[in-house]
């Protein structure tokens, strides 16, 4: 797919370039849930990054910025930053000298446009592509060129908020450790106040208290030991942890990646067993909750973005050499599924070559595609993607392709986890696997309680969303919307409090959970004994409920029909007892690969005491 270098051009010449390429790529939309993908063979990993980056190279400005497939200008440092890092890595594992060109011009850009906010990632990239630089392309004279401008850059570099290396947060605290390494790691040393490298040892202490201490620390807080009824084959710590209290499943692959990324970067005589402990039950926790097609960010934040692939697929892959014997086969199993999940998902035969996300197929030059939330960014998204491959191929072991071994989502299962309010039931049963989410979000519906996902098995083996991913319906600096199960109360039910499932134990084959039903203002209402049932077919959600309630329940289906006891869908009927009404009240969600999702809501009226929710798939 190389083709050398790009000519000089006016500045409008490469926005029209990149605006034909993907209006040729995407003009003809694919079928409705059908993004156009192909399976690629193994030798083609090698080529994956060039696959992402190709388009962004062509759509580089004369400024050395980047424009997007709408041709809108790339102005901030993130993903101006993630395309110029990405490429000095394939530059530097390939010797595209192209890509190396490219890369200079955009740094040299970054070292020296004022851009604000900055924020961790962006300083990771500029500090890890300066030592990148230094050590493969010294002699280079783009790179003389920058480096001084570059390298007062990095001399200016402050602590994100002035906590580092407290008490862990986010997933942006490991980030930041990733960008001080690499900061510790240039022999840059600064006189500016409040600057990282003003005082290098209290940067080392933190970094390590970080690393050493507060990860640690808190990750256990989110860890519980599975074992063979979770479909391990032994008793194993799993840590499903990266945002507490939520900890959604993309963000747990990133964490994973970043704190491998730290671990190599700290020199040996600082690293120690609590963080290979860490290591490895943080990536357990990201293998523990992917789906048996190598679906990992179906819900939360982020959903079904690559960057959360890719950073499973490094995380393995580094961490490999933490584990031995059959831990290790079914660390590179996992790898080799999530890898799959990327060919299947994300890599295409239009000419766009690379899907960020499948519902990205639908919508032509569009810079967001349907269902996304304001965090959506392709440049930043697609350099994060394509510098985790980066960081993967640099670890890939000499026995990735290891086949034949199984992921605990293989094995019939039932995984509980009961930490946070990013609880879970998941279960793989025969020829069908779901999870259920015990709490909702009211920050993201994306992330309510209810099934996230329910996928079943076709004929030809492969995997069907029956219950597409959670779409998108409000949040983020708006309110939410909420479709978890609904209790109607107040004048005319105009309000809702919504259900939690508190607890969770086995009883005769189910779970029996409290349920708390409460307001979006986290105002509880009412509260009932829950359980949740898998079936052999799917799972039945059922809770206790006086004489006289009125409760909504919602799904978000393809083609949703109402039937006097419930909703249909292609490949799954949703049965819901005494059920009054039901219609469809809205239209055109995207869920995961799908942009055309009915959402249809049923009002049930119990008269014995007892409502449930039961999904069967029909495949």
């Amino acid at each position: 797919m190389r083709n050398g270098g790009i000519s000089p051009r006016a500045v409008t010449a490469p926005v029209i370039a990149l605006a034909l390429v993907f209006a040729i790529g995407l003009s003809w939309p694919a079928p409705a849930g059908a993004a156009r993908t192909r399976a690629l063979p193994d030798r083609a990993l090698r080529e994956l990054p060039d696959t992402i980056l190709e388009r962004w190279r062509e759509s580089q400005l004369p400024g050395g910025n980047f424009a997007r497939p709408s041709g809108s200008e790339v102005f901030g440092g993130y993903g101006n930053g993630a395309l110029a890092y990405a490429m000095l890595l394939e530059a530097a594992r390939g010797g595209d000298d192209a890509y190396f060109r490219s890369s200079m011009r955009a740094y040299s850009w970054l070292a020296r446009k004022r851009i604000h906010p900055q924020g961790v990632f962006f300083r990771m990239f500029v500090a890890a592509g300066y030592n990148l630089a230094r050590r493969r392309f010294a002699d280079r004279p783009e790179f003389k060129a920058i480096r001084s401008a570059w390298a007062t850059r990095l001399r200016r570099f402050k602590y994100d908020d002035g906590k580092f290396g407290g008490p862990y947060r986010y997933n942006k605290n490991v980030v930041e450790a990733v960008e001080v390494l690499e900061l510790l790691g240039s022999g840059l040393r600064s006189d500016y106040p409040k600057a990282i490298l003003r005082h290098r040892s209290l940067a080392r202490a933190r970094v390590l208290r970080l690393l050493r201490v507060e990860m640690p620390k808190r990750s256990s807080d989110y860890s519980v030991w599975a074992g063979a009824a979770e479909g391990w084959h032994r008793s194993v710590k799993v840590s499903d942890f990266s945002d507490p209290p939520d900890n959604p499943p993309a963000y747990d692959a990133l964490v994973a990646s970043m704190y491998a990324r730290a671990y190599a970067l700290l020199p040996k005589k600082y690293r120690n067993s609590t963080m290979r402990d860490t290591a490895r039950a943080l990536l357990r926790g990201v293998i523990a909750r992917t789906a048996p097609d190598g679906d990992l960010a179906f819900a939360g934040r982020s959903q079904e973005e690559s960057w959360a692939l890719t950073s499973a697929m490094h995380a393995a892959w580094y961490s490999s050499s933490l584990f031995s014997g059959a831990d290790r086969e079914v660390v590179l199993a996992y790898a080799r599924r999530v890898r799959n999940r990327i060919d299947t998902a994300h890599v295409t035969d239009s000419e766009i070559g690379f899907y960020l996300t499948p519902a990205q197929s639908c919508c032509g030059t569009a810079d967001r595609p349907p269902g996304q939330d304001l965090y959506f960014d392709l440049p930043s998204y697609a350099g994060l993607t394509a510098l985790t491959i980066g960081w993967a191929l640099i670890e890939r072991p000499p026995d990735w392709a290891v086949t034949g071994v199984k992921i605990p989502t293989d094995n019939p299962s039932t995984y509980h986890f009961p930490t946070g309010r990013g609880r879970f039931l998941q279960h793989r049963g025969n020829g069908i696997y779901w999870m259920l989410r015990e709490q909702g979000d009211f920050a993201d519906a994306r992330a309510d309680m209810a099934v996230a996902v329910f996928k079943a098995r076709r004929e030809d083996g492969s995997w069907a969303d029956v219950v597409p991913p959670r779409p998108f319906s409000g949040g983020h600096h708006r309110p939410a919307d909420p479709a978890s199960p609904c209790l109607a109360f107040g004048e005319k039910n105009r309000y809702c409090a919504y259900l939690e499932l508190h607890g969770g134990h086995r009883v005769n084959g189910s779970w029996r959970f409290t349920g708390i039903w409460r307001t979006a203002r986290r105002t509880q209402v009412a509260s009932s004994t829950a359980w949740v049932t898998p079936t052999a077919k799917g799972l039945k959600l059922s809770w206790t409920s006086p004489p006289g309630r009125t409760y909504k329940i919602d799904n978000f289906l393809p083609a949703a029909r109402c039937r006097p006891d419930g909703v249909a869908s292609p490949g799954v009927v949703v049965g819901v007892s005494g059920q009054s009404d039901c219609r469809v009240i809205a239209k055109d969600y995207a869920g995961g690969a799908r942009t055309d999702l009915d959402r249809v809501r049923s009002v049930a009226f119990p008269s014995d005491g007892t409502v449930s929710v039961e999904y069967t798939t029909t495949l």
